[in-house]
C-alpha cells in the first residue's frame, strides 16, 4: 500500500503535512503506524507467509545447475551450456539477474596480471551503480569442481555459441533473446531465464531441502551467505558485490581493491 500511494506522488521529499493534506502521504503518522501494527503479527507468522526469496543452498544450487545440464528438451543447448553457466557468473560475482543478462563482450576479457589462468569483467549494469567507479573490472577465478566453475562453464557456452552464431551481432556475452538491442535484449533474455528457474523450482524433479521460495535473486543470497560463511568480511564482500560505496569518505578514496576482490571470488 505504501509503496503503490509512493509511486503517484509528484512530491516525494516533503514529509506529510496533516493540516493542509500535502506532501508525500506515505511518511504520515497514520500510515506508519499501520505498518507497524502489520509487522510484528506478520514476524510471529499471523499474517501472510513471507514472500521475500530465500538463499538457495549449497545441495539445491548443485541440482539445479545439474537438471539444467541434464535437460535434453526444445532449446536444449542453450538451456544445457548458457544458463548453469550464467548462474556461476552469477554466484561468483554476487550478482543480479539482469545484471548478467546485460553483461557486454567489451566488459569480458583475460586478466592483465594472470592472463594464464584468470579472466576480468565489469557489471555497469548493476543496479547499485551509479558512477564509473562503482563498476570496477573484477577478477574471475576458476574453481576445483566443474560444476561451480565460471571459467569451464563459459568455456563450454562460447564454444556452442560462437561455432553456431559467430556471425550475429549480439553484444551480449549470454545471448538468450537474440534481440540484439540494448538493454531490450537484456531484458527479455532476463524474463526468458526466470520463467525456466520458476519451472525448474515447480517440477516434481527439484527437491527441496529447505522450506521457503526460491527465484532467480536466491543465487546471489546464495553467495553472499556462502562468502561470508567461509570467512570473508562484510566490507570485502560488499565490494565484491557492488553495494553502495559512497557511503563513508573512504570509499571515495579507495581505487580498485584487487586483494578483498580475489579473497571474496
Amino acid at each position: 500500500w505504501k509503496k503503490a500511494l509512493s509511486s503517484f506522488m509528484v512530491r516525494k521529499a516533503p514529509t506529510w503535512d496533516p493540516v493542509h493534506h500535502c506532501g508525500n502521504p506515505t511518511k504520515s503518522t497514520e500510515v506508519n503506524e499501520l505498518i507497524q501494527k502489520v509487522v510484528k503479527p506478520e514476524t510471529r507468522g499471523q499474517g501472510a507467509e513471507d514472500k521475500a526469496r530465500r538463499p538457495i543452498e549449497h545441495s539445491e544450487f548443485v541440482q539445479q545447475q545439474t537438471l539444467l545440464r541434464e535437460d535434453i528438451t526444445h532449446y536444449m543447448h542453450v538451456k544445457m551450456y548458457g544458463y548453469p553457466a550464467m548462474f556461476n557468473v552469477q554466484m561468483h560475482y554476487i550478482g543480479r539477474i539482469d545484471t548478467m543478462t546485460q553483461w557486454q563482450k567489451s566488459n569480458f576479457k583475460i586478466h592483465d596480471t594472470f592472463p594464464q589462468y584468470a579472466a576480468k569483467a565489469r557489471f555497469n549494469w548493476d543496479k547499485n551503480v551509479r558512477i564509473a567507479g562503482q563498476a570496477p573490472w573484477q577478477i574471475m577465478l576458476g574453481a576445483m569442481d566443474a560444476t561451480f566453475c565460471c571459467l569451464v562453464g563459459l568455456g563450454i557456452w562460447l564454444e556452442y555459441y560462437l561455432a553456431n552464431k559467430q556471425h550475429e551481432p549480439s553484444p551480449y556475452v549470454f545471448d538468450f533473446s537474440n534481440d540484439f538491442r540494448v538493454p531490450f535484449g537484456g531484458e527479455k533474455a532476463k524474463s526468458v531465464v526466470q520463467l525456466t528457474l520458476r519451472n525448474l523450482y515447480d517440477s516434481d524433479a527439484f527437491i527441496y531441502t529447505k522450506d521457503g521460495p526460491l527465484g532467480s535473486h536466491s543465487i546471489r543470497k546464495y553467495g553472499s551467505t556462502r562468502a561470508r560463511s567461509s570467512g570473508a568480511s562484510k566490507d570485502d564482500k560488499e565490494y565484491r558485490g557492488r553495494w553502495k560505496r559512497d557511503r563513508r569518505i573512504s570509499d571515495r578514496y579507495d581505487g580498485v581493491l584487487h586483494y578483498p576482490d580475489a579473497k571474496v571470488a
